[in-house]
């Protein structure tokens, strides 16, 4: 008897995927049904060109159009072996078309790389670090704000994405200590005397998405940050009590979606624009290797610590 939902077949098949992936799959697979019908992946005889055709006639976009025939690629290989071949190879084929499309299009147009709301969105180097003083100017006027303040000088420096949600202080002995459980989906700051340094968790399945692991903060941004623990009276918390926090203390109060939501509030409030952690890397990366793309043991250096590959940095990030 069948699952009541596809994506019950792909999780059993796939028992490893994160609760997150699932519910992507699920809401790509509810589209699906809602274009060919509650039974549109039964039949595996069912030919997949109608299927194929009226994707692309949609209306929705060429990224959407992809997760689809990804999603049912990855449902119609969960189930018995030697099933849906005639479906797996027509999509199959559908995604190499669509894949070497996009690498053709971003190839030749770099700027496709950079979507229609970034481009209304996107500020120089020299602004976006206009806009952080502004912000630093008032960090003071609320808890709020001064997190988006440390947040943003970090992610000048360092791009990552929402890495800095959760965020955690911790001590060196008690971070030695964390079993690999503890330390699953968060991110540290490790203070010591002389350093502080952020620890990002790393996923085996996701080894070319994570930044690198222990980044040593510079000196200018420890300051930031030991300023910024000290007014929100983080670190005589944290140093009156170790052993009551063993696994330290939030020191970033809100989640991935809360972090993104406050940096877009505040660069509205000041400077009227969407500025999200995906164009601050855009900005950045290309201000310092987009012109001439020169020094690529530098610029790998810094793309391995912001989380992603060279060749993603310069089809993605990398453009004007």
């Amino acid at each position: 008897m069948e699952a009541n939902h596809p994506v019950e077949i792909i999780a059993k098949a796939r028992p490893d995927l994160k609760p997150a992936t699932l519910k992507q799959y699920r809401t790509q697979l509810n589209k699906m049904e809602k274009l060919f019908g509650k039974d549109w992946w039964h039949d595996i005889n069912r030919d997949p060109k109608p299927m194929i055709k009226k994707i692309h006639e949609s209306d929705l976009s060429d990224t959407y159009k992809r997760n689809l025939f990804m999603v049912s690629l990855v449902l119609f290989l969960s189930r018995p072996a030697h099933t849906h071949m005639k479906q797996i190879e027509a999509f199959r084929e559908e995604m190499d078309k669509m894949n070497a499309k996009y690498q053709k299009d971003h190839s030749d147009n770099p700027d496709k790389v950079i979507s229609e709301n970034q481009k209304e969105n996107m500020i120089s180097y020299a602004e976006l670090r206009k806009y952080i003083d502004m912000v630093k100017k008032d960090r003071m006027d609320s808890e709020e704000l001064y997190t988006a303040y440390v947040v943003l000088e970090s992610l000048f420096r360092v791009p990552v994405r929402n890495d800095h949600a959760g965020l955690r202080l911790i001590g060196l002995r008690e971070f030695n200590k964390l079993s690999k459980e503890d330390r699953k989906g968060v991110n540290y700051l490790i203070e010591t005397k002389g350093k502080l340094t952020f620890a990002y968790y790393q996923d085996d399945t996701t080894t070319k998405t994570r930044p690198e692991e222990f980044q040593v903060l510079p000196k200018d941004l420890e300051r930031i940050w030991r300023k910024y623990l000290n007014v929100r009276d983080f670190t005589r918390i944290h140093n009156s009590a170790r052993a009551k926090y063993p696994k330290g203390i939030e020191i970033v109060d809100m989640n991935r979606n809360q972090l993104s939501k406050l940096l877009t509030r505040v660069s509205q409030k000041y400077i009227n624009k969407n500025i999200s952690t995906t164009l601050i890397r855009k900005i950045v990366i290309h201000h310092f290797f987009g012109e001439t793309k020169k020094a690529k043991a530098e610029q790998e250096a810094f793309a391995k610590k912001v989380g992603h590959t060279l060749a993603v940095e310069d089809m993605i990030y990398n453009k004007a």
